[in-house]
């Protein structure tokens, strides 16, 4: 790979040689450095003490021999940079609020738990202040919300006490560092597909059932979540079915005319590789598994291959995919994060 220069030649390059080192999974000499990016010896032999003094980069004690000569070989500093992930759980009825702290491999450094808490500005704004107190290097907030933003507002929310509020602009005006709000649903599918989905399933769609509130479904093309024009996509009680619905759910034939109508819609728009339910009800588990796959078969008979399954890892699925946000945004490269 080589590199193409913008504007900003040297921020390019200190880019493309932290992408370079943190793939590279282990310390590096130079020389692999100018081999691997295309730049000239000259040229990292400047930007590697710059990158150095700023701590993007460590030099290991232990260089390594190349034709009898010891050559430095230097890492990429994962803590140099890290992300606060906050995510919002309804859990037996109660708001648990997770957070964590992630560096730039997706390591977890530190983690905490909070019950129905974090729904008012001043306690939010006070937990923040105390985690950037303790990693000052937190350059990033991803935050998973059991509703949508619209036009920078929490208007779709389940919690009522954070609806109509402007979160993102509150944290970055505060903080001066840029925020990821996403959907619970989204970020779980997201996570779901780098984690547990088969390596063909380009395009992977999902719906989460809470046990108090409708549900929501989500669709990932490749990497990328699909959002809509207004970031309204996937709000499945939108259709006919859940007309005067009431929840939670407790007749199996309500059960069974929601998940047929809301798959059978994905699988009409969107064609995807694979399905995935989510929810904390064994009847949902069981009409998947014995029914709902099978009548779908039935009503797309073109010899498609997709696949329908229950899964109960949508805790875990959910908070890789914020972890993913967060990681990807610092990864880019246009984003001049100590300069936002």
């Amino acid at each position: 790979m080589y590199s193409h220069g913008p504007t900003n030649v040297k921020l390019h390059n200190k880019h493309f040689l932290k992408k370079i080192l943190k793939e590279a999974q282990e310390p590096i000499t130079k020389s692999r450095l100018s081999k691997e990016s295309g730049l000239s010896v000259v040229t990292i032999n400047k930007l590697i003490p710059e990158m150095l003094a700023s701590g993007e980069v460590l030099e290991m004690d232990e260089p390594v021999i190349t034709g009898g000569r010891r050559a430095a070989v230097y890492e990429l500093n994962k803590n140099y940079q890290m992300c606060l992930v906050i995510h919002y759980i309804e859990k037996e009825k109660n708001l648990i609020v997770e957070l964590a702290v992630v560096n730039l491999f997706g390591e977890t450094l530190v983690e905490e738990s909070f019950v129905d808490q974090l729904t008012t500005w001043e306690n939010i704004e006070f937990v923040i202040d105390s985690y950037k107190e303790r990693f000052p290097t937190i350059d990033i907030i991803s935050i998973g919300i059991p509703g949508v933003e619209v036009k920078g507002i929490l208007e779709i929310m389940d919690l009522d006490a954070m609806r109509g509020m402007d979160l993102r602009k509150k944290i970055e005006e505060r903080f001066n560092i840029p925020v990821m709000i996403e959907n619970d649903i989204n970020a779980a599918i997201l996570g779901y597909k780098n984690t547990n989905a088969s390596e063909e399933a380009n395009i992977v769609s999902g719906l989460y059932f809470p046990e108090n509130y409708p549900p929501g479904a989500a669709l990932v093309i490749n990497n990328e979540i699909f959002h809509g024009s207004h970031g309204l996509s996937g709000e499945v009680k939108h259709l006919p079915s859940y007309d005067n619905t009431e929840f939670p759910l407790t007749n199996e034939e309500d059960v069974m005319q929601l998940l047929n109508e809301s798959i059978q819609t994905i699988l009409s728009m969107y064609d995807p590789d694979e399905v995935i339910v989510y929810g904390n009800s064994k009847l949902i588990s069981s009409l998947i598994e014995d029914t709902v796959s099978k009548e779908m078969k039935n009503k797309f008979p073109y010899g498609t291959d997709f696949i329908i399954k229950y899964a109960d890892t949508f805790q875990e699925d959910y908070y890789q995919g914020l972890i993913m946000l967060g990681i990807m945004e610092l990864d880019k490269f246009d984003f001049d994060l100590k300069n936002y």
